[in-house]
């Protein structure tokens, strides 16, 4: 059985839950909420079972503010399986609450709400900084501990998350790198321009902000992809140099991280699935000193880190990033350790069952 949190808008760790569900192809498939026309574009055929929680008013939209009810599906739900693999950043580690067998939890990040609630403010209405820091993540860090003594195995996303589960848990974590598609990258042209590039939902913790004000420190053109909250905000204070595209196709997205002099990446992300593609795409990548980060990006191998969450530290390594003169080809071959095939051969390894067709042999690291 594999058990996932949601599956609404098609994010890094749902892409994950597909991969586990190729790996797994009679596996029961299992989630909070889930959205049905995601399910028939990207689960044709296989039966999902969806908690409770999935009839709720607003679920597949507004799932946070029913986030007690979607804990409590889980702490209640009963698996029957001889292995439980849990795909979990929020609680669906506590469906091994009532499972006597094996239980490997492949973790995107623990509970943030608990353990890092900087990254949730502004993903909460109605709830501030001072009383979720307070008052409800202790509460929840007891409820995070409880639900993770049900887990056999945990399995990270990135050294960062592995890091954070010791933390949190006292318990060790085997690192697997999500699945990352890189074909399409890979075959993309790389015909570099003049503008820097920074993609993602406009939300707080990705720190566009910062992307914006740092290119225009340099008086460097930047292009701004993708749509969130932050977007009225963001275009208020960006400077003519800045182009925002709002949503883009994935075509256009390919096209944009083969046309782009770098990649800017200034959140910090539990693993972050944009900086692989942008290597595929042969494009370097200027990303913060933290999370995932620090697996995928090597200072003058495949791009350039900064310190401190400030325009002047991301100026500074942007320049150190466009000095250097890059070969896109050595930036592909860095790529290749993140593509899908090589999750599937390691995650079978490690639960033990045949490694699938679709799993090359592994390519060796740049």
């Amino acid at each position: 059985m594999i058990a996932h949190e949601w599956f609404t808008v098609i994010g890094g760790s749902d892409k994950t839950f597909l991969a586990l569900a190729e790996l797994f192809p009679e596996a029961e498939l299992v989630t909070a909420v889930a959205d049905p026309e995601a399910l028939e574009r990207h689960l044709p055929g296989r039966a999902v079972t969806r908690l409770v929680t999935d009839r709720l008013p607003g679920a597949r939209h507004h799932w946070r503010r029913l986030a007690p009810a979607v804990m409590a599906a889980w702490a209640a739900y009963r698996p029957e399986a001889d292995l439980l693999v849990t795909s979990s950043h929020f609680a669906a580690t506590a469906a091994g609450w009532r499972f006597g067998g094996r239980h490997v939890a492949y973790c995107h990040t623990p509970l943030r709400l608990a353990w890092r609630p900087d990254l949730e403010h502004g993903r909460l209405p109605g709830i501030s900084e001072a009383v979720t820091s307070r008052a409800i993540a202790p509460l929840l860090r007891t409820w995070d501990r409880a639900a993770s003594r049900s887990v056999d195995e945990f399995v990270a996303n990135s050294t960062a998350v592995a890091d954070r589960i010791a933390r949190a848990y006292g318990r060790e974590a085997t690192v697997i790198h999500p699945p990352v598609d890189i074909e399409p990258f890979l075959r993309a042209e790389r015909t570099p321009g003049d503008h820097l590039l920074a993609f993602g939902r406009l939300v707080p913790y990705k720190r566009f902000d910062l992307a914006v004000s740092a290119a225009a420190r340099l008086g460097l053109p930047l292009v701004v992809a993708g749509d969130g909250p932050e977007a009225d905000r963001l275009r208020a204070a960006a400077g003519p140099g800045v182009t925002f595209l709002g949503r883009v196709s994935d075509e256009e997205y390919i096209a944009l991280l083969a046309g782009a002099r770098a990649l800017l990446f200034a959140g910090e992300e539990d693993f972050g699935l944009v900086p692989v593609e942008a290597l595929a795409a042969g494009c370097p990548v200027v990303a913060y000193a933290a999370g995932g980060a620090l697996d995928t990006v090597r200072p003058g191998l495949t791009g350039e880190l900064f310190d401190e969450q400030t325009p002047g530290s991301l100026a500074s390594a942007v320049e150190r990033c466009l000095d250097r003169a890059w070969d896109p080809e050595a930036l592909r071959h860095a790529a290749l350790p993140y593509c899908t095939a090589r999750f599937l051969r390691d995650f079978a390894f490690h639960v033990g069952v045949p490694v699938p067709a679709t799993a090359a042999p592994r390519p060796a690291r740049a």
